[in-house]
């Protein structure tokens, strides 16, 4: 197990971070079906939406960058053995 978790931690860290994100959306979107009264935000309804998309575009590019660098190696070290 040691191992898988050594070789796959980034997958692992990437689902964690899914699986926390979707429960916080789901926890803010339950909450605002419970309350009763109507409050308009003051940025003109966005919420938390402008945050979402920069978590997932700096997330995006970190894993992109991630799966870039982790394929340059395993191209170099498939190339060194042969």
């Amino acid at each position: 197990m040691g191992k898988l978790l050594k070789k796959h931690r980034w997958s692992f860290m990437l689902v964690l971070i899914g699986i926390i994100i979707m429960v916080s959306l789901n926890y803010a979107s339950s909450d605002q079906m419970e309350s009763k009264e109507t409050v308009q935000p003051l940025d003109g309804g966005l919420g938390l939406l402008p945050l979402y998309w920069i978590v997932g575009i700096v997330g995006g590019c970190i894993a992109l960058t991630l799966t870039y660098v982790s394929w340059k190696k395993y191209r170099a070290q498939r190339r060194r053995k042969n």
